[in-house]
């Protein structure tokens, strides 16, 4: 049994970076291709016990407070796979060990995303005042004209 959740989590893995090359590809310019491009694969792991899972459905609130509220995670946008790719968030550790705080499967789950800085993500969260930073065509605009280095958080 071990073994088949393995490859399902590699053949999920594998088909969300086939699903982010292809549509770089094809869509050139664009969120799928700024998330491609900036963005990394991450590794997923159960919700730890400290965490409290947050309100289904509600993945960029939750990612949010969450990263808000604790100095040792770091807030992330971009795209998750646990059957179909999916716009998503969550948080990750300083090593790049997924948080998720929406998703019951998380271990199960292929992370592919861009890890932002907190003043970068809080200031465009507040000044919009809504969550989901990516998910906003005209803030993901501004952060593919944005020198990566003012909203990429630094990673190990």
């Amino acid at each position: 049994m071990k073994i088949d959740a393995a490859h399902d989590k590699q053949a999920r893995e594998q088909g969300l970076r086939e699903f982010l090359e292809w549509t770089a590809k094809v869509m050139p310019v664009g969120l799928l291709a700024l998330i491609h491009e900036r963005g990394r694969s991450f590794t997923s792991a159960a919700l730890p016990a400290d965490v409290e899972r947050g309100e289904a459905k509600q993945c960029f609130r939750n990612a949010f407070q969450l990263a808000m509220s604790r100095d040792d995670l770091i807030y992330v946008e971009g795209y998750a796979s646990s059957i179909i790719p999916v716009l998503h968030a969550w948080c990750v550790t300083t090593r790049g060990v997924v948080v998720d705080p929406t998703w019951k499967d998380a271990e199960e789950c292929a992370y592919y995303g861009i890890p932002l800085r907190r003043d970068f993500a809080q200031r465009l969260t507040f000044r919009n005042q809504f969550y989901g930073l990516l998910a906003d065509p005209k803030t993901a605009h501004v952060i593919h004209r944005t020198d990566p280095r003012k909203y990429l958080r630094r990673m190990r």
